[in-house]
């Protein structure tokens, strides 16, 4: 990549969040990438580019949204096979990703096709290609970066969690951030190489940390103290399985190499939570649908009001009045109705949300249950008060 043409890492103003989880990324790729939500204007891919440039030994492979099986993971060579009449295997681009940057602009809008390759290869670290003729594996260990808007579609939780760490973009609210914004980037189209020449002792200043807790990564020391408080985030953040505090543990060993420390700080394990677990976290549903919690209410049962019933009766023939009774007698408004009319929608038993503002789990998760208490007692006032109790 020329540094003529890319924007200096150390040169984009705010965002620092999204920094640090690329930086870190970099030092420890164990960690399994970053997944970038929000908005767009927010350098996310220019931070990407002007990192791998700062590296040099790394470069950004872009995964278009269009893209097919053969060149994702490769195929058979069919000029060779035309040509010469031998049987070569084209590389697809999850070999030129190996050991780089794979970047996906708008992850949530990839073929389900093409995601299930990606958790393939991202779990495994091998490409395997059987096809063709062809039966052979390479290497393929990247750093995927994603960015998405939520507005526009969620991924799926397997998807989801493979991205080790998760990052909010927004613009920038300080006035003067953003002027300073303004002013770097007319600069810099003004004078593009003097621009990068400029903020080449700040790029290496960042540089040389790199290559410094690169080299003091495995020498950190990760105390029973910080398993356990690792182990006791997640758990109380109600994470599925166990890759949660792995790369909790993972962040935070990144986060002390970079600082210079010879162990993981309490510090470090609560700053590396704030990036690892937030789309990991889980809110529990209850599984009881309409008829458990209102048991009394269901339109084939004996009522306890007969005005009630003798009410419904005379509204038989009109189709509005009827579901509105309907509504009260179920007690759930027929938002869980399938699209014939028939039965419930079946209960979910989880919702995922990520949750960024808060660096205490233990607050984050407390806050959405209380949420979830004031809704249910809000929800049998009304029907209550609908059904005249």
């Amino acid at each position: 990549m020329n540094i003529d043409s890319c924007f200096p890492f150390a040169a984009v103003a705010g965002q620092e969040k999204i920094k640090k989880a690329l930086l870190l990324n970099v030092i420890n790729p164990r960690i399994g990438g970053v997944l970038i939500s929000g908005e767009k204007g927010t350098a996310k891919s220019t931070l990407v580019r002007g990192l791998a440039n700062l590296t040099q030994d790394m470069r950004v492979v872009d995964l278009p949204l269009n893209i097919t099986e053969d060149r994702l993971v490769g195929s058979l060579d069919i000029r060779k096979a035309i040509r010469e009449g031998v049987r070569a295997f084209e590389a697809g681009l999850l070999h030129g990703a190996h050991r780089n940057f794979l970047y996906v602009d708008e992850v949530n809008l990839l073929s389900e096709h093409i995601v299930n390759i990606l958790l393939e290869v991202s779990s495994t670290g091998v490409n395997t290609v059987e096809r063709e003729g062809l039966s052979l594996s390479h290497p393929s260990r990247f750093i995927l970066v994603g960015s998405m808007n939520p507005e526009e579609g969620l991924l799926r939780p397997q998807f989801t969690d493979r991205f080790g760490l998760y990052v909010e973009a927004a613009g920038e609210k300080d006035i003067d951030i953003r002027k300073e914004i303004i002013k770097r980037r007319l600069a810099y189209e003004k004078d593009t190489a003097g621009f990068c020449l400029r903020w080449k002792k700040e790029n290496e200043a960042i540089k040389s940390a790199i290559i410094k807790a690169k080299e003091s990564l495995t020498k950190v020391i990760i105390s029973g103290e910080s398993y356990k408080l690792a182990a006791q985030l997640a758990q109380e953040g109600k994470c599925a399985g166990h890759r949660a505090e792995i790369v909790l543990l993972e962040t935070a060993r990144a986060l002390a190499a970079y600082e210079g420390q010879d162990s993981i700080t309490e510090n470090n394990i609560l700053e590396a939570a704030a990036l690892a677990l937030p789309h990991r976290i889980r809110e529990a549903m209850s599984l009881a649908g309409p008829e458990e919690e209102f048991p009394d209410d269901r339109a084939g049962d004996q009522q306890p009001d007969g005005e009630l019933t003798e009410e419904n009766d005379h509204q038989r023939d009109d189709e509005t009045d009827t579901g509105r009774n309907e509504e009260i007698l179920s007690g759930d408004g027929g938002k869980d109705r399938d699209s014939k009319g028939g039965g419930e929608a079946p209960p979910k038993t989880e919702d995922i949300r990520p949750i960024t503002n808060s660096l205490k789990i233990e607050e984050a998760v407390g806050s959405k249950g209380d949420k979830k208490a004031q809704g249910k007692e809000a929800r049998s006032k009304r029907t209550k008060d609908r059904a005249g109790m």
